[in-house]
């Protein structure tokens, strides 16, 4: 497959009041920091990194990748130990001209 966008659907706890979330609040199962690796020829690669990340939807755009699977990696959440469970909702995967 050719792609050059993924659109990443992060779980921000949208079940949850916004009553119950201070001020600054990010929700502990979503992804804070990932990464996108590509298998290219056999060999994966990085083709995407994020650290920091609180937002529900990342859109990426990169340069134009040949490979025959693509990898989300989570390498931490936003809890306060960086662990816990990492919820994907969806991922859409797009080669735009």
């Amino acid at each position: 497959m050719e792609f050059n966008t993924v659109v990443a659907f992060f779980d921000t706890s949208l079940d949850r009041t916004t009553r119950e979330r201070p001020g600054l609040w990010r929700a502990p199962e979503c992804v804070r920091d990932w990464r996108l690796k590509a298998r290219v020829d056999g060999k994966w690669r990085t083709v995407y990194e994020e650290r920091g990340n609180y937002l529900r939807r990342r859109e990426v755009k990169f340069a134009t990748v040949l490979a025959d699977a693509l990898q989300l990696e989570v390498l931490a959440t936003n809890a306060e130990d960086g662990g816990g469970p990492a919820r994907l909702f969806e991922l859409r995967v797009y080669n735009e001209e």
